[in-house]
């Protein structure tokens, strides 16, 4: 069933919405496991723009709810000075330029991935050090915060641009 986003930690605390079984949520802050009492061992999650969820629930017979995000770290070179890997507004190779990325930067999965013309793309968040495109300030708008990239062109006669990683996570699909 759903996931339900209470106001506060608490497991009393306001419903504030539900979560549907597949949608993502990034974490806010660092989770909290409970200490005392009947739900000892539960662990909530902040999750952004605002809220907790009951993450784990499997120390009191529970399920488990969020399945951790693929994490993806930037191995191509590009030799421009701008970045390595540029990531796009759209899963189109012409959609705008919103970051830039650079190799040994990680980035999380928060979608589906598609392939065209045989290359692989993804939906990712952006790291906090991503860059703004080439000729650009900044990256935009300060909610820019997601973008498309190519993690794989050998297919289509190109590199690969990502390798999967397999650290700790601060997104997760419900």
């Amino acid at each position: 069933g759903d996931v339900v986003v209470r106001e506060e930690e608490f497991l009393i605390s306001a419903e504030l919405r539900r979560i549907r079984p597949g949608s993502w949520v990034q974490q806010a802050a660092p989770a909290r496991r409970i200490v005392h009492g009947p739900a000892t061992g539960l662990i909530r999650l902040p999750v952004l723009p605002s809220g907790w969820v009951t993450s784990d629930a499997r120390a009191v017979n529970g399920p488990l709810f969020f399945e951790p995000a693929e994490r993806w770290r930037v191995v191509h070179r590009s030799g421009a000075m701008s970045g390595d890997v540029v990531v796009r507004v759209g899963f189109m190779f012409n959609s705008d330029e919103v970051a830039m990325l650079s190799i040994g930067d990680v980035v999380e999965c928060v979608d589906d991935k598609v392939t065209i013309s045989g290359v692989e793309r993804m939906y990712v968040a952006l790291p906090v050090g991503a860059r703004a495109p080439f000729g650009k300030a900044s990256l935009g708008s300060p909610s820019v915060s997601h973008g498309w990239v190519s993690l794989d062109a050998t297919a289509a006669g190109g590199p690969r641009f990502f390798e999967r990683c397999d650290d700790s996570s601060s997104l997760g699909k419900a």
